[in-house]
């Protein structure tokens, strides 16, 4: 029998500047050879990155610069590694990459990208760990926002949430079908946290 390929996720990130990442984006690179295990390889898609060649092939990571774009405003620059993460995506077989949008911001062009993706079989993700925010509370802004993202998220094949608070905001602020949104909490070590044992408890209560 032989073994599939390693399906790629494409991740779309301003920088890779050791000294602004943040803590997803380290366990990511730290973890990224027990991805690869489990048959699925990171490629990052970025302005500009100071990771050492070493590290990179240590990794066996694959990053893209994108170029000409570092010094654009913020948004610009996710709406520009997002289109080159889906270009990418489309020089593959249908359904053997991901691409996530963790990071792209709720525009008119990343909405216009993540179709045009859509329509191509390209699978997109969206995971989260918090609530948007903060939106628009007059009605016209609050309807506009809630049009766009409802057409934006409804492109993805899924929502990830880390809790269901933050599921049910989605389906309530966005109007998402339930098969749109699915919650995976934070893993935890059982080996590390667990409830304790009666001896574990007496043991405490000395003590005290």
């Amino acid at each position: 029998m032989t073994s599939r390929p390693p399906r790629k996720i494409f991740y779309t990130i301003d920088n890779l500047l050791q000294a602004t990442l943040g803590g997803g984006m380290i366990r990511y690179l730290t973890y990224a050879p027990h991805f690869r295990q489990r048959g699925y390889e990171g490629e990052f898609f970025t302005a500009e990155h100071d990771l050492s060649e070493e590290r990179i092939q240590s990794q066996r990571l694959k990053v893209h610069v994108v170029p000409g774009i570092a010094d654009q405003p913020k948004q610009s620059i996710r709406e520009a590694l997002l289109q080159a993460a889906f270009d990418e995506a489309a020089t593959f077989d249908r359904g053997s990459c991901i691409v996530t949008t963790d990071s792209c911001g709720l525009t008119r062009t990343s909405l216009q990208t993540v179709r045009n993706g859509h329509r191509k079989g390209i699978v997109a993700t969206y995971n989260t760990s918090m609530m948007p925010g903060p939106m628009p509370t007059a009605l016209v802004p609050s309807l506009k926002i809630r049009l766009l993202g409802s057409l934006y998220y409804r492109n993805h094949s899924l929502l990830i949430t880390q809790t269901h608070a933050i599921e049910r905001f989605y389906f309530r602020y966005f109007w998402l079908p339930r098969s749109k949104v699915q919650t995976i909490p934070n893993g935890v070590d059982c080996e590390r946290f667990k409830p304790p044992s009666s001896a574990d408890k007496a043991a405490a209560r000395l003590r005290l």
